[in-house]
């Protein structure tokens, strides 16, 4: 049994497949994203292709908006295999471990900074490339999952922009 059919097989023992499918329009996404771009301009607008594009497939989304997108979001580095021949920027929406440290500093990727830990072991591991990182600043929005708090969030992104090798670009 293929790894489709044992995918096919096992869907259909809570629901008959037959009647769910997806379809993905290719000149649909791109216009839908193109409508979107524009009205944000002259922001940058990255496109969220994380959980392989939500099981559409990362690359085949990006192999479709690679012309008009300048970068795509993943929750984290692993994720970024797939989108790092398409030439464009790659920003991590999720925090790091310090495994993952030196993969997105060498594949140019732009890190969520929620601690100033991450943002040194950042700040060292460009140092050592001799570059300098591009980061997110992420803030906590009031869910109390990820981020600065807003009391702290004006400290630490001056500290984070101080250091020698990273530089905020986003929040």
């Amino acid at each position: 049994v293929s790894r489709e059919e044992s995918l096919s097989l096992s869907a259909r023992k809570s629901v008959r497949m037959e009647r769910i499918w997806m379809e993905v329009n290719a000149d649909a996404l791109r216009s839908n994203y193109r409508t979107l771009a524009r009205r944000v301009a002259p922001l940058d607008l990255f496109a969220v292709v994380k959980a392989d594009a939500y099981n559409v497939g990362a690359a085949s989304v990006a192999e479709i908006l690679k012309d008009d997108v300048p970068g795509f979001c993943v929750a984290m580095p692993s994720e970024a295999a797939p989108l790092l021949g398409f030439g464009r920027r790659v920003r991590l929406l999720g925090g790091l471990f310090d495994d993952e440290i030196e993969l997105a500093v060498r594949h140019d990727m732009i890190p969520a900074i929620s601690s100033l830990e991450t943002a040194e072991k950042l700040n060292r591991e460009a140092a050592r490339g001799n570059r300098i990182l591009d980061v997110m600043v992420k803030l906590d929005t009031g869910m109390g999952r990820f981020g600065f708090l807003p009391d702290v969030a004006l400290d630490a992104i001056r500290r984070i922009d101080a250091m020698s090798n990273l530089r905020v670009s986003d929040l």
